[in-house]
């Protein structure tokens, strides 16, 4: 008959071997998991079926875009998932601040920061929130990216100023990166400034420029 210890000892073995099998049953479904590469468009659609805040909707889902605004879900679908990650999207309306109404999952969503950033771009494409009645954008101020794609809804009579101004900036940015970023200098060649048919003035300067105008051309015509 078996001891005691002898016992213990086969009980101490068990458990071990049953706690080497689970690790490795873990390991392997890990790692054989595939990723998520769940395009913008899909985060759109997810959001626009739930509605919720930018907070709410950065907090669950690692940045989502508000059902309420319909400019920020045309800049992000038009967008492939890498911008998405790391660009966000600033809006409002008129009289209302400007805050976050897209956050790549990796960012805070502080509305402090947002209202900083609205403050900068807006000095820096020479507009005023009088000048606006609504508008959602994602523009970079660093100095080794050409990038800026935007939605712009002027205000009465205003859409001549908004469109000049917006024409300034990409000149602006062409002169910036003409002896720099040669890459980033094409870039900014092949921005674009446009007056919708349905009023929205809209910037975009980023890769794939036409294909990311003509998909916010198709939003905005379907709001």
């Amino acid at each position: 008959m078996k001891t005691m210890k002898q016992w213990m000892l086969l009980a101490f073995s068990a458990v071990a071997c049953a706690a080497m099998v689970a690790c490795a049953d873990s390991g392997t479904s890990s790692s054989s998991a595939p990723a998520s590469s769940a395009p913008a468009s899909s985060a759109v659609s997810e959001s626009t079926s739930a509605p919720a805040s930018s907070s709410q909707a950065a907090s669950e889902s690692g940045g989502a875009v508000t059902a309420e605004d319909p400019y920020t879900a045309a800049i992000v679908a038009s967008r492939d998932q890498e911008t998405n990650d790391s660009l966000p999207v600033i809006g409002a309306k008129a009289g209302e601040s400007a805050g976050y109404t897209y956050v790549p999952s990796s960012m805070e969503n502080d509305p402090e920061a947002a209202a900083q950033m609205a403050d900068m771009v807006m000095q820096t494409l020479t507009l005023t929130p009088d000048q606006l009645q609504q508008y959602a954008f994602s523009i970079s101020l660093i100095n080794v990216k050409a990038y800026g794609v935007g939605v712009f809804v002027p205000a009465e009579g205003q859409t001549d100023a908004v469109k000049a101004a917006l024409e300034d900036f990409v000149t602006n940015q062409q002169k910036s990166f003409e002896n720099y970023l040669a890459d980033q200098y094409e870039i900014a060649k092949q921005a674009k400034v446009e007056v919708l048919p349905t009023g929205e003035v809209v910037l975009v300067m980023c890769e794939n420029s036409d294909q990311v105008l003509a998909s916010i051309k198709d939003a905005a015509a379907a709001i």
